[in-house]
């Protein structure tokens, strides 16, 4: 999910100046709820995901050892 958050770091000497840090997008997982980089989230049907819990949900097809059928 994408939170617009204030990251004003307190009054500027010069007074605000509208800089922009208190209208800040932040992207966090719906999962994990972890904080990511911008563009590190995949939708899946409508939950945003990182990464890693993108791997987890969806696990990766490992060899198996026996090369029977499943190839």
């Amino acid at each position: 999910m994408i939170r617009i958050e204030n990251d004003c770091v307190g009054p500027c000497p010069q007074g605000c100046i509208n800089c922009g840090r208190k209208h800040v997008a932040h992207w966090y997982c719906d999962v994990c709820d972890a904080e990511v980089d911008e563009g590190e989230l995949w939708d899946v049907d409508g939950t945003q995901m990182c990464k890693d819990c993108l791997l987890e949900a969806f696990p990766k097809v490992e060899p198996k050892d026996d090369r029977g059928d499943d190839y």
